[in-house]
């Protein structure tokens, strides 16, 4: 049997076995597996008086900077008309997963971007990541939808559910799971992308909504309570602004976008993608190598 047929008959066999080994999560460190990387499709912050990212940019504020998309999380000093109260942020992340199916997912990690001056605070910080304890993806769908909205601080009704939506996402974390991921920062992260491995946990949450749209809250760890507006702030992720197309709508022209947080993941192909993936690159790396070595010989 000649060399290379030999090598193309292990190949077979080799796709074979991942084939009859799918899809287990034991199994969900193979060679032909998928990193994708998705684009938040929404992000942004709420607070306990009702503030959240969307107000920035409406005519509820004047055409402020339309920073739609800041995360920052942490405990700020408010802007009018919440003046005078030092609140705590939580800021939040929508994912689309549409196209994946539950339990294809293997790991991941968010990717979130920290400005310049972006940091605040002590030495270090430690960010969290927490999930929803919506009833299944209708639920998802619904909580994202009502983050993406604009609610005016101005009319009683939208201004509570604000409030209510702010209570959501602290509930987030308060509910009786870990933290989907954690990390710990400090100013000399600033200008720099800063990543969150997501835990055996995170993954699990993220197989739980594949399908649809899954959202990721965050805060900072030990800020249980707020300070006098004259406090020293302690932020993290100030002055973000990404851009995100098709959510709002504001004039973006003055503002210098920052990168769109990323949730890379990684995933098993369907079993008939790996056999075709795995035998391509097999039968490639079968009849490449004497052609490399003929040329080292000659």
């Amino acid at each position: 049997m000649s060399p290379h047929f030999s090598r193309l008959i292990a190949v077979v066999l080799l796709a074979i076995g991942v084939w009859n080994r799918t899809w287990e999560p034991a199994n969900s460190q193979l060679l032909c597996a998928d990193i994708v990387s998705i684009s938040a499709s929404d992000s942004g912050f709420y607070n306990e008086v009702g503030r959240h990212s969307k107000l920035d940019g409406s005519p509820d504020f004047g055409g402020a900077t339309p920073a739609t998309f800041n995360y920052s999380t942490g405990t700020i000093d408010e802007v009018s008309p919440f003046s005078g109260v030092d609140v705590f942020r939580k800021n939040y992340f929508t994912f689309d997963l549409t196209g994946y199916s539950p339990g294809s997912i293997t790991g991941g990690s968010l990717e979130l971007f920290l400005p310049f001056d972006g940091y605040s605070g002590p030495s270090a910080l430690t960010y969290s990541l927490f999930g929803s304890m919506v009833p299944g993806p209708p639920g998802m769908s619904l909580l994202a939808s009502e983050l993406t909205a604009v609610h005016s601080p101005f009319v009683p009704e939208e201004l509570a559910k604000a409030k209510g939506l702010f209570a959501k996402i602290a509930d987030m974390h308060a509910a009786s799971f870990p933290p989907l991921g954690t990390v710990v920062v400090t100013e000399a992260d600033e200008d720099s992308m800063i990543e969150i491995a997501l835990t055996p946990f995170g993954v699990s949450y993220l197989n739980a909504f594949a399908g649809g749209k899954v959202v990721l809250g965050g805060f900072l760890e030990g800020l249980t309570t707020v300070g006098p507006p004259d406090d020293s702030p302690v932020y993290l992720f100030g002055f973000t602004s990404p851009v995100i197309d098709g959510v709002v709508s504001w004039d973006l022209s003055s503002i210098s976008p920052t990168p769109t947080p990323v949730l890379k993941i990684s995933t098993i192909p369907e079993p008939s993608t790996a056999v075709v993936v795995c035998l391509t690159l097999g039968v490639g790396l079968t009849y490449r190598r004497p052609r490399i070595l003929g040329n080292i010989s000659s």
